[in-house]
């Protein structure tokens, strides 16, 4: 991706708002996943989850964690979020992939170690996860033609679905 329009995406996602309508489905997902798991109600219980998405998503995904260095993102690159066992807690680990030249850089969550208690990441996890699915999801836009619209997505999990109806 260009600087410039690089500079241009961190512009647009300036507020928590634009970050949770972007991002709180999959940190929905990947915190929800994560409890279960750690409560042993992971059905069916799996060691791995993998999404899959384009340099701007993981630019997003970067930034709302508090991570992203202001760099671009490279073609292929991963963010890889670990749920781990340190005795008998549960911790969080965030890594940042974006050559195969070397090993994955180690990132520290802001309010984190880079071994964060799952209780932690959740928490600061929070802000990022919308709590009335429907009423953030329920702003309609208007131009100067007055016309509403709405963008449809697809894939969404079925509480989000009204947001785009």
């Amino acid at each position: 991706m260009p600087p410039l329009l690089m500079k241009d995406i961190q512009e647009f996602l300036r507020s928590p708002r634009e970050e949770n309508s972007t991002l709180g489905p999959l940190i929905d997902e990947i915190v929800s996943l994560m409890i279960d798991k750690q409560m042993g109600q992971l059905n069916p219980d799996r060691k791995l989850f993998m999404y899959s998405g384009h340099d701007s998503q993981v630019f997003s995904l970067l930034r709302a964690l508090r991570v992203f260095n202001g760099l671009h993102v490279p073609y292929a690159a991963a963010v890889l979020i670990e749920l781990r066992r340190a005795g008998d807690n549960h911790v969080v680990t965030v890594m940042y992939r974006n050559t195969t030249r070397t090993e994955p850089y180690l990132l520290r969550i802001p309010g984190c170690d880079t071994q964060c208690p799952l209780k932690t990441f959740v928490q600061l996890m929070k802000d990022l996860i919308p709590v009335n699915y429907e009423m953030e999801c329920a702003e309609t836009y208007n131009d100067d033609l007055d016309t509403n619209f709405q963008v449809p997505l697809l894939g969404l999990p079925d509480e989000w679905q009204d947001c785009f109806d």
